[in-house]
């Protein structure tokens, strides 16, 4: 079972579309900072873990792109290739447990 998160976070275990903005906080489902001692955060880039078209390990989720103010569409593709070996090496692992 996968965590319960509310807001972007949230969003991320309930759709296989990944999240990219500039600002979090400019985001409509944005809840603030829990708890209140949360580092500040801005620019976003959150990548669903997917097989089958589903959402199966979580996300990988990634804030303030050092050198620059928002993830780019290469930023992207690449955390998108990283969940998609995350997702096979998760599959890998599943067949090779069942096998034992």
């Amino acid at each position: 079972m996968l965590p319960r998160q509310h807001g972007l976070l949230g969003a991320m275990l309930e759709s296989d579309a990944p999240q990219r903005t500039a600002d979090i906080r400019q985001d409509r489902r944005f809840r603030g900072w829990w708890p209140a001692a949360h580092p500040s955060m801005s620019s976003f880039l959150g990548v669903p873990i997917l097989s089958g078209g589903a959402v199966v390990a979580g996300a990988f989720y990634l804030t303030d792109k050092e050198d620059a103010d928002e993830f780019s569409d290469a930023d992207q593709e690449l955390i998108e290739t990283f969940a998609s070996h995350a997702a096979l090496a998760l599959a890998l692992a599943c067949t090779s447990a069942r096998a034992s």
